[in-house]
């Protein structure tokens, strides 16, 4: 990458004046955040390309939930968030379980809509159809097809290869072809800091709370789960419940915490 004379950029640590005005981008990647990239840059920049190794599953997903803000229209706040939490769970497990009952059936039709997407005779084979099924790895979703639209409009192109080496101008892939760029955007991944670098240590061991046994309560409750896991979301959230539920009664009965009133009483 040393020998790019040109802007290289890293989502994560996006500049504030970034101008890519009319300049040649090429983005390397084919995640969640290169197919949110790609329609955006596209509108301003001169020419957008999306350079993947391998390509991934899209699912459009309207930008706009319809049926959510119906129920933030009808229902008290409270419900509708939980209504729409309740039908975006069962939707994503449903898609997920078809994944794993019907993995040809569901590959065949995300392949299709790709292709009804996107101009005659393109080259889907290369580009949107992976080696592997449906949550095998996760699906990328699109917001209102936007990706696929920048494509038949001709405002971005994906380029299906391996990169060979960066140039002063451009990026040299393995078949022989060559990129050229003023921006390369590498969005191939971000560096997750977890609690923000800070310093975590666990509590004293605090007495049975309800049916909780021999458990440390820190001041922080951390929950985590990967979306391709349907079960392990439903377990978080029953996590998190549960969590809270454990706070509320250690609050609301300060006997169950005696050291933590010594210390606000200090």
């Amino acid at each position: 990458m040393k020998d790019f004379s040109g802007q290289l950029i890293h989502p994560q640590y996006w500049p504030k004046d970034c101008d890519y005005s009319g300049k040649k981008v090429v983005i390397i990647g084919s995640g969640a955040t290169a197919v949110t990239l790609v329609p955006a840059m596209a509108e301003q920049a001169s020419r957008v390309v999306m350079l993947q190794r391998s390509p991934s599953y899209m699912l459009s997903r309207p930008q706009y939930d319809a049926l959510g803000g119906i129920f933030r229209k009808l229902l008290p706040e409270k419900t509708a968030y939980a209504l729409t939490r309740w039908k975006n769970f069962r939707q994503q497990w449903l898609i997920y379980t078809a994944a794993r009952l019907f993995p040809t059936t569901l590959r065949n039709a995300l392949i299709a809509k790709a292709r009804k997407q996107l101009p005659p005779g393109y080259d889907v084979e290369t580009h949107f159809t992976p080696s592997y099924q449906p949550w095998d790895e996760r699906l990328c979703a699109i917001p209102d097809n936007d990706l696929y639209r920048t494509i038949r409009e001709g405002k971005a192109e994906v380029v299906t290869d391996q990169i060979e080496r960066f140039t002063e101008h451009g990026i040299m892939l393995k078949s022989g072809d060559y990129l050229e760029a003023d921006i390369i955007v590498t969005a191939t991944g971000l560096q997750l800091v977890v609690n923000g670098d800070g310093n975590v240590s666990s509590c004293e061991m605090l007495p049975p709370v309800g049916n909780i046994k021999d458990q440390r309560l820190p001041d922080l409750i951390q929950s985590d789960a990967y979306q391709t896991q349907v079960d392990m979301i439903k377990n978080n959230g029953c996590h998190c419940t549960h969590n809270c539920a454990m706070l509320d009664s250690i609050f609301f009965n300060p006997s169950n915490l005696p050291h933590l009133l010594h210390h606000r009483a200090s």
